[in-house]
């Protein structure tokens, strides 16, 4: 379960740094919406689809991509705060 979480928590950070460099060359507060619109999926249907069609670790590592969403929110304001 820990090795889910520790995934979660880098894709996390990927999708992040994706999402910005995908919006490049766009105002900064577009830059972070991007971002932020590009880390976080609707992670109950993920949950609810991966259970249907996967085994067990699928949807936990769906259900366990909520913890970095609510602590990934935090530095992304910063973020947001040193652009501006």
């Amino acid at each position: 379960m820990a090795e889910a979480i520790l995934v979660a928590f880098g894709l996390s950070v990927i999708y992040h740094t994706v999402g910005f460099l995908v919006t490049s060359g766009m105002k900064k507060e577009d830059q972070l919406a991007g971002a932020i619109s590009f880390a976080y999926m609707n992670n109950v249907l993920v949950v609810v689809f991966s259970s249907q069609f996967f085994g067990p670790l699928a949807p936990a590592l769906a259900a366990l991509y909520m913890l970095p969403f609510f602590t990934m929110i935090v530095p992304a304001r910063l973020v947001g705060h040193l652009l501006k």
